[in-house]
């Protein structure tokens, strides 16, 4: 059992960016900005595996023994993809796995959730992978700032590189970015946000 002197945090980090890039230069784009856009074989889960392989290097895959996945645009609405990414970076079988999705914030629920396992003592090292392929509307004001990305962090409580002190959190009903199930394109409404 950890004591409450115990430092939990991030031991590595690892992302993945795609190459590809819309800006000034695109066909049609309007905007000033540029973005990271996937190619036509990446989604979040690839994208996922790829932050993954950054972030265990020189770690010790046997030491991880939990793996939280978090996305809004997983390529599954069934399987597991958390599992994947155990197969992928070749952890141990023996491994907690979850999945975290349909919330713009299931990135920060699922690194919440992982630290919650570290401090209670029920994970040594958790490895928390958030990734997503955003796609707005053409030519709507998200277009400009969406971009495509996976980062992966693994937490734990011995060789904390950044220690996590505290948290917070506040859930308030914000009907200002959503996603029908049935639709792949993410539509907004600034005044909803702002009123």
């Amino acid at each position: 059992m950890l004591g409450n002197n115990a430092k939990n945090g991030i031991i590595a980090f690892g992302a993945y960016i795609p190459l590809y890039r819309m800006g000034p230069g695109t066909k049609g784009w309007r905007g000033s900005n540029e973005k990271a856009v996937a190619n036509y074989d990446e989604d979040s889960l690839t994208m996922a595996v790829a932050a993954t392989m950054d972030c265990l290097t020189g770690i010790d895959r046997n030491t991880v023994d939990a793996v939280y996945f978090a996305s809004t645009t997983s390529p599954y609405l069934e399987k597991q993809a958390a599992a994947t990414i155990v197969a992928a970076a070749d952890l141990p079988k023996e491994i907690f796995t979850a999945d975290f999705g349909n919330s713009l914030r299931s990135g920060t629920i699922a690194l919440k959730a992982a630290l919650d396992a570290v401090r209670a003592g029920s994970s040594k090292r958790a490895l928390v992978v958030a990734s997503d392929l955003r796609v707005p509307g053409a030519g709507s004001e998200l277009e400009e700032v969406l971009g495509d990305g996976a980062v992966a962090l693994v937490l734990g409580s011995s060789d904390v590189a950044v220690e996590i002190e505290d948290c917070y959190s506040i859930s308030d009903e914000i009907h200002d970015v959503w996603r029908a199930q049935d639709t792949r394109i993410h539509a907004a409404e600034d005044r909803f946000a702002l009123e």
